[in-house]
């Protein structure tokens, strides 16, 4: 049966757990193409951490892929943001952080 006009179709939304154990491991890899394993698996535990508290926002309609990554990757720019601080810092100090 179609909907009515200006009715909408009601979307199975998957649940957590399904998406976690769909996108873990290849939102991990992709993280890890950026940072290096030890990195990936913080920010891929960091995106899951996010999404889960914000689970009740998500839209429905639109797949939740994205969503996760557009969530993977303001984390990955807060990880390197942080990381050219820390250089800086490094730098400035004159101090070897090895």
């Amino acid at each position: 049966m179609e909907p009515l006009r200006g009715e909408r179709e009601t979307v199975d939304v998957p649940s957590f757990e399904e998406v976690f154990a769909a996108e873990f491991r290849p939102l991990f890899r992709y993280l890890r193409r950026r940072v290096g394993a030890a990195a990936a698996e913080d920010l891929a535990e960091a995106t899951f951490a996010t999404a889960f508290a914000r689970w009740e926002r998500l839209d429905p309609d639109r797949p939740v892929r994205p969503w996760l990554y557009g969530i993977a990757a303001n984390l990955l720019r807060h990880h390197w943001r942080d990381e050219r601080r820390m250089l800086r810092d490094y730098a400035r100090s004159g101090v070897d952080p090895v």
